[in-house]
């Protein structure tokens, strides 16, 4: 009986093991996945990053057009006619 007793716990003990390897490659895909999104979120950031550096750009150009506009139409209404 002692055999059957010490069998049972070996039973015990490996489907223990089992299910905590079940358990880790769960979490490692899980984690793969999680890295994954990290890298196509990290991918959206610098295309963002981008994006907002071509804008600030943009919106400084259309500031001094606007600034050049707004001074030609001053000279115009005070009459300085070049």
């Amino acid at each position: 009986m002692q055999k059957v007793t010490q069998a049972l716990e070996r039973l015990n003990m490996a489907v223990e093991k089992l299910e905590n390897a079940s358990h880790n490659d769960a979490s490692k895909a899980e984690l793969a996945q999680l890295n994954e999104d990290c890298a196509y979120l990290r991918a959206d950031i610098v295309a963002l990053k981008k994006a907002n550096g071509r804008l600030e750009t943009s919106k400084r150009r259309a500031a001094q057009q606007v600034e050049k506009a707004v001074i030609q139409i001053d000279d115009v209404l005070r009459g300085n006619h070049d």
